[in-house]
């Protein structure tokens, strides 16, 4: 995944996996990690050896990668409103404003909705709003549900949300903000319980919760990760094919 930044970590508990490797082969790993992390495209023809190695490598760089991503959007919204807090800092903070301020009437005309942009209710709004980056419904609609909930159940949303968004990178499986609001999809674990699954290319959760790589085909939580794009899960083989 590339995320557009000029630096990368790489953990120290991954050096187990190389220990072994000739310096051939950790040069090769090392120019594969590079040319990742600059372009976002595996390097063709990787021995397995290396090729598993940068997988496992990878999925740590793709976890950093959606991390930076999803701040530099929080910033980026934060620094058009005027430099509010970010929604980590909104939820330490706890701030009590947010109930205590009174409520606008609901109103049918949009330019009614726009006024109020200066609440801090929809500013905090506005923030969840855009990382959660799925905009094919009323926002109106959305901000109303939202202003009819509990101060506890706005925190949990904050919480949520950006693990939600993590787990389910291409937005068209993400739910529709409606959607998850009126289904009160924060109270569900899925999200929370899958977000440690070893993903390999191509690989999300859909929808539905499962874990999948683009087609019907569903995938084991605790199968390996998806070493290529030309690979395939065979369920009664119970392992990765390459087509």
């Amino acid at each position: 995944m590339k995320a557009n930044k000029n630096s990368f970590v790489l953990y120290l508990d991954t050096y187990e996996i190389i220990e072994k490797f000739t310096s051939n082969e950790k040069g090769l790993l090392l120019d594969c990690i590079f040319q990742y992390v600059k372009s976002g495209i595996i390097p063709e023809d990787i021995q397995r050896e290396v090729l598993i190695a940068f997988l496992f490598i990878k999925q740590h760089l793709d976890r950093d990668a959606e991390k930076y991503i999803v701040k530099c959007k929080a910033n980026t919204i934060n620094g058009r409103q005027g430099g509010r807090p970010s929604l980590k800092q909104m939820v330490i903070n706890k701030t009590e404003r947010l109930i205590e301020k009174p409520r606008k009437a609901d109103s049918d005309n949009e330019n009614d909705f726009d006024s109020e942009g200066e609440s801090d209710l929809l500013r905090e709004f506005n923030i969840i709003w855009e990382l959660y980056d799925r905009k094919d419904c009323n926002k109106k609609e959305a901000f109303k549900k939202f202003n009819s909930l509990s101060k506890r159940d706005i925190e949990k949303i904050k919480d949520h949300v950006p693990e939600y968004v993590k787990a389910t990178p291409d937005v068209q499986f993400r739910k529709m903000f409606t959607t998850y609001l009126n289904k009160r999809h924060w109270e569900s674990e899925e999200v929370l319980q899958k977000k440690d699954i070893k993903f390999g290319v191509g690989e999300f959760i859909n929808e539905r919760g499962q874990r999948t790589y683009g087609t019907d085909a569903i995938v084991p939580e605790d199968a390996p990760p998806r070493p290529s794009d030309n690979h395939y899960w065979h369920k009664s083989a119970n392992e990765w094919r390459r087509s």
